[in-house]
């Protein structure tokens, strides 16, 4: 045995380790604990179960896993699943799989029907195979929870709820009415939803980009007119859809001033997705965004888009940027070796005759 002192440095000196005290050598046999000293052991670490996140992924549910798969250690992890701290909500999620599923399930809908649902409890029963059966049970059991008024509850149903009612992996047979009586159920309170605060807006409009009516899209543009992360998370939805209706409105926001990025950054993916959903139809917005956009990234993301489909108007704005040395000359020189097989040691005067190459055929 060996006793050491850290000792800090004098005057910022680096630290030292200094033996204190060494025994002679020794010999000593481990035995294994017996299992009233196991049994012992766990019931005084489930009674004192701690709050500090620190604490819990950094000894307690570390230590706890050793009796895993015990039914008494699977409900300390799915309570954590419930933790404001995703590190948390992670570690627990993450160590499930060491666990019987029979215990899993059973435990897992009990607590549902009496806590709702987080984030992490979305997630596992909407990606594990355990509860195909059990889905219409859960739709009735988390249904009334998009009336909770807790943020975190409504988002992870509404989570859930699209995983189990829009996806294929759950396969409900053809003449079953939940699917849409769950739609019905979303849109009746779609317009609360739209005021919530946290991921509940976000959440809504991905959940709406499963519908696909009228009214759906009616609550997507009052989501598109809040400022993002929500208003972007529903033109990316809108634009999923591709209604021939919405591509004009979808166009105007290429266009309106006001944006709180004065880059128009968030923006810039939109272009991509019109012109994705929208094919050939997208173009005379892009180009007019092109020309008109109050946004640097706007610009240059629809100049992009529109070359990779020979738009003269696009080689023009490359071009300017080369000839003009404007700030964003580097970004869209770059994109050029990238994506249209220009030389990556092209200099200023090849980037502009190949430019002009394509401008003349």
């Amino acid at each position: 045995w060996t006793a050491i002192r850290h000792l800090v440095g004098l005057g910022g000196g680096r630290p030292a380790t200094v033996v204190v005290a060494r025994s002679d050598w020794l010999t000593f046999q481990v035995k294994p604990s017996t299992p009233e000293q196991r049994e012992a052991w766990l019931k005084k670490r489930l009674a004192a179960v701690p709050t500090d996140p620190g604490q819990l992924v950094g000894n307690f549910l570390p230590s706890l896993l050793v009796a895993a798969p015990n039914a008494q250690v699977l409900h300390i992890f799915l309570e954590q699943l419930y933790s404001k701290d995703s590190l948390v909500g992670g570690y627990s999620f993450n160590s499930l799989r060491l666990f019987r599923e029979n215990d899993l399930r059973t435990q897992a809908l009990e607590l549902v029907r009496r806590r709702g649902l987080s984030d992490w409890m979305a997630s596992l029963l909407s990606w594990s195979r355990l509860f195909q059966n059990d889905k219409e049970d859960i739709v009735r059991t988390i249904l009334p929870r998009l009336r909770s008024g807790d943020d975190r509850q409504v988002a992870a149903t509404l989570t859930l709820l699209g995983a189990l009612v829009h996806t294929k992996g759950f396969g409900w047979p053809p003449n079953s009415k939940v699917p849409a009586q769950v739609d019905r159920a979303v849109l009746a309170v779609g317009l609360n939803l739209v005021k919530c605060g946290g991921e509940v807006p976000q959440t809504l409009a991905l959940y709406l980009g499963g519908i696909r009516t009228d009214q759906s899209r009616e609550l997507l543009w009052e989501l598109a007119g809040r400022p993002e992360p929500e208003r972007d998370q529903a033109l990316t939805v809108l634009a999923w859809i591709a209604d021939d209706r919405d591509l004009p409105r979808l166009g105007e926001f290429l266009l309106r001033p006001g944006d709180q990025d004065i880059t128009g950054s968030d923006l810039a993916t939109l272009p991509y997705q019109l012109l994705h959903a929208y094919g050939d139809g997208a173009i005379p917005y892009l180009e007019q965004a092109l020309s008109a956009s109050p946004y640097v990234f706007v610009r240059t993301s629809c100049a992009e888009e529109l070359i990779l489909k020979d738009r003269p108007a696009a080689y023009d704005f490359f071009l300017d940027s080369v000839q003009k040395n404007r700030v964003y000359k580097r970004e869209l020189v770059q994109w050029l070796k990238d994506y249209r097989g220009l030389s990556q040691n092209a200099d200023d005067e090849a980037v502009i005759e190949f430019l002009n190459s394509h401008l003349r055929h």
